[in-house]
């Protein structure tokens, strides 16, 4: 038999996790993943001739609730009788197992290229079943924000090496390892070039030495740069994976109040049939086709849970691991209080735009226009479009001078995002520019946008929006450093 590529997942149960290690073949080989067996558990909500029907597959992202989700798959898994393997990296799927029946299986994450992978595993069997722990992206980024800031994983933030956490490998180095495996690769990169790229000042060598540099909202937006690929992986996969046999299961559901609703409906849905599963829209939706799961089950997922010490010590203070970081200049209270105001704010367009349209929080995409659609075109009427700034006036009025001197007479829209003070509308016009009109998108835009949303509508993005925007109806965009 072939030798494995990898050191794939590894397997626990219950407080029992270092006993009875063992080798299981991967995908038929003879020496593959380090399991980890413990007893036959105790009690068992599985009914007669279900137990060791299909595969259960639980994929979280950081900061989606891996954590808590870890906690809740041991007790779910533990009480179906079925063993849970952890995959820690990108290793690969371990299918063929000495043990009989289902098995779960565990991502503390997942990467954008391993995402067909696991799809195929879930449509091997109609049993399968994937539990797809999800999170309001801009939540994300703050709960990373003070996670990080406070000296929480400071093996890998406080160190100047690469880590999975803050650097990405090629799709080539990183496929089908461990944690542990792929460890070396990324002790070889420097951490310093990431830093950069996320926003970092250039004195900082470490990721916590960064966020704990900068003010709160910088900070924010460095975390949000860093965290832009578990983001976009986490909506990829919770777009290409929706079905009945996929939970969407929402971090917020495991709150306290909702936790036994949430437990109960994700049983049932984990125990029906293929013929009456159906995708739940909300806690306490899902539909069983069998008997209701014992409440003892739902009452020791909760005590498992929220008595974990690494449950109960999430963003509880500052880490006690610190031994040469620097003292931060805010308390706990006063960094939370601002971090919570940058998420009632909206946090950034760009989150406010991803978390709207992955319909997981309260955000709403508002039409562009005020209108709600761009304004009436007049038919057969032609024009010129070009976008400026006060920086680049005189730049756009010589372009339209030499516009006009090569005979062109087709009106002009010069465009801006809230720029043009009064005194450059002046300029204007002394340049007595023949048929030139000035057009604001801001005047377009409904008077609820937010200032910060229309900064980012400056420089290229003008383009494309003054287009939308005009009543024009055949457009020759010029940019302002055009030569005729």
């Amino acid at each position: 038999m072939s030798r494995p590529l990898s050191t794939p997942a590894f397997m626990w149960r219950g407080q029992r996790r270092w006993r009875h290690a063992e080798r299981v073949g991967l995908n038929g080989g003879a020496r593959g993943a380090l399991a980890l067996r413990s007893p036959q558990p105790r009690r068992s909500w599985v009914g007669e001739g279900e137990a060791g029907e299909g595969d259960w597959i639980f994929v979280a992202h950081h900061k989606s609730g891996t954590t808590v989700g870890k906690v809740l798959v041991d007790a779910v898994c533990h009480a179906s009788g079925r063993p849970v393997y952890k995959y820690t990296y990108r290793e690969r799927p371990v299918l063929e197992r000495q043990e009989e029946g289902g098995a779960c299986h565990f991502l503390v994450k997942v990467y954008a290229e391993d995402l067909d992978m696991w799809l195929s595993v879930l449509t091997r069997s109609a049993h399968n079943r994937l539990v797809h722990f999800i999170r309001d992206p801009i939540q994300m980024v703050a709960s990373g924000y003070l996670f990080h800031r406070r000296g929480s994983e400071i093996e890998w933030t406080n160190y100047t090496r690469c880590s999975r956490d803050l650097c990405l490998l090629p799709d080539a180095w990183g496929r089908g390892r461990s944690k542990k495996t792929v460890a070396p690769i990324f002790r070889a990169m420097s951490a310093i070039p990431w830093l950069r790229q996320y926003g970092c000042d250039a004195d900082r060598i470490t990721y916590y030495d960064c966020l704990n540099a900068l003010p709160v909202r910088q900070g924010l937006l460095v975390e949000a740069k860093r965290a832009h690929a578990t983001l976009r992986t986490m909506l990829e996969f919770d777009e290409i994976a929706r079905g009945p046999r996929t939970f969407s299961l929402r971090l917020e559901w495991l709150s306290h109040d909702k936790f036994n609703a949430t437990v109960f409906s994700l049983v049932s849905w984990l125990r029906a049939t293929p013929a009456n599963i159906r995708a739940p829209d909300d806690v306490g939706s899902a539909v069983s086709s069998g008997p209701p799961p014992q409440q003892q089950l739902v009452e020791a997922a909760y005590a498992e849970c929220f008595s974990s010490p690494r449950v109960s010590k999430i963003a509880t203070g500052f880490s006690s691991r610190l031994n040469k970081a620097v003292v931060p200049s805010e308390s706990a209270a006063e960094l939370t209080q601002k971090v919570k105001q940058w998420v009632q704010s909206g946090a950034t367009p760009a989150l406010r735009e991803v978390s709207a349209r992955a319909n997981m929080s309260h955000h709403r995409i508002s039409p562009l226009f005020a209108s709600a659609a761009p304004a009436r075109v007049v038919a057969g009427s032609r024009g010129v479009i070009t976008c400026s700034s006060p920086t680049l006036f005189k730049a756009t009025a010589l372009m339209l001078t030499r516009l006009r001197h090569t005979g062109c007479r087709l009106p002009v829209q010069l465009w801006h995002a809230a720029e043009f003070t009064p005194t450059v509308l002046n300029e204007l016009g002394a340049a007595k520019l023949l048929d030139v009109s000035v057009h604001d998108l801001a005047d377009a835009l409904p008077p609820s946008t937010p200032d910060d949303e229309i900064d980012t509508m400056r420089g290229y993005m003008c383009k494309p929006l003054a287009v939308l925007a005009s009543t024009l109806d055949q457009v020759m965009l010029v940019d302002h450093d055009a030569r005729f």
